[in-house]
């Protein structure tokens, strides 16, 4: 099925060129044919000018040639500046061929020309458009996840294009802009709606490259398809098929078909927690980190409880009592601690600045 798949595009590509080519030398021998017949026009013209033997005339008859002839050139040679593109309409039948293709899309009478010198029929107009590259930045645009709001920073860039050029002028920059926006904003917007901040923040790459496929990639339309790949209960057998579509023998990208622009970058730079959910995280983490150290710290005055109780004659609130005093956390009076002698209370300061040094 792949071979024969291949085949077939490979086949319908070179009817493609082989019918533009026709074209081109159809359009070509349409111009000879006017040189022609305008040469022996002239000829004509200046040799009867000349049997009158009036010098007038004759000098009138060489300028009218000279301005006919510019005036034809001027009609049939043009040029595209550098970083253009040149888009025909024909005074008959527009930009836009009378019949539709195959699939009822619309097809431009020319491929637009490229920078450089060309030459094209009489009754055909040229559009210079600017093929300058136009930047969308995303800037710490805020997205839900399953568990939160994500920001997310980025660039899209695109520049008109270089097959559906025709498209390119049905829209204003304003529409193309909005239109674009509104791509990218679904997209991403379903993508992070599925996963949590913990997973979204880790996609960066996934959501550049989905977003390349999507503008970039050769899918124009999705549509259900019945293909016969065999007989299951003597029903055939279907399966869902991408709509694709070629022009001029290329293959052109969804941008193209929809807004007449080729995609040039989707680059994602970063998706972070927002503002909000960073203050709450950083406030969560701070709570924890206290509660460590509190813990460690409780642990170390435990451990220094004990060692006291075997060291010294003391009841457990007595020795809590001691310790807390120490490091600064007791609450009572230190005239209410009850210790025996002065002595005790040296050996357990003593005890206790052991255990700070260890």
């Amino acid at each position: 099925m792949d071979i024969k798949k291949k085949l077939s595009e490979l086949k319908e590509a070179w009817k493609e060129e082989e019918k533009e080519g026709e074209e081109g030398r159809k359009r070509l021998e349409i111009i000879s044919r006017i040189i022609i017949a305008c040469s022996i026009i002239s000829l004509i013209v200046l040799i009867a000018s000349i049997l009158t033997t009036d010098t007038k005339i004759i000098i009138a008859t060489i300028a009218c040639l000279i301005i006919f002839w510019a005036a034809l050139a001027y009609s049939i040679i043009f040029s595209v500046p550098d970083i253009h593109l040149g888009l025909p309409s024909s005074i008959f039948s527009g930009r836009i061929e009378r019949d539709p293709d195959k699939d009822n899309f619309s097809v431009p009478i020319h491929k637009p020309y490229k920078e450089g010198l060309h030459i094209k029929v009489p009754w055909w107009t040229i559009k210079i458009i600017s093929r300058k590259v136009y930047t969308k930045n995303l800037i710490r645009r805020e997205y839900p996840a399953k568990n939160g709001t994500v920001e997310v920073k980025g660039t899209v860039q695109y520049r008109p294009s270089s097959i559906a050029l025709y498209r390119f002028v049905e829209f204003s920059e304003e529409d193309i802009d909005a239109a674009m926006d509104s791509e990218i904003e679904n997209m991403i917007r379903c993508r992070l709606a599925k996963v949590s901040v913990e997973d979204a923040i880790t996609q960066v790459d996934i959501v550049s490259k989905e977003l390349w496929d999507k503008l970039a990639g050769h899918t124009i339309i999705p549509i259900e398809a019945e293909e016969k790949d065999g007989e299951k209960n003597g029903k055939k057998t279907g399966h869902i098929k991408a709509q694709t579509r070629k022009l001029f023998g290329e293959d052109v990208t969804y941008s193209e078909h929809s807004y007449g622009v080729e995609t040039l970058k989707t680059k994602i730079d970063t998706i972070d927690p927002s503002n909000v959910l960073k203050e709450a995280r950083d406030s969560q983490q701070e709570e924890e980190y206290k509660k460590k150290q509190r813990k460690i710290q409780w642990d170390y005055l435990l451990e220094r409880a004990g060692e006291l109780k075997k060291s010294l004659p003391l009841s457990n609130e007595q020795v809590l009592d001691a310790i807390q005093l120490w490091e600064g956390q007791s609450s009572k009076h230190t005239n209410k601690i009850e210790l025996r002698d002065i002595e005790v209370l040296a050996h357990i300061a003593t005890e206790l600045l052991k255990g700070k040094r260890k």
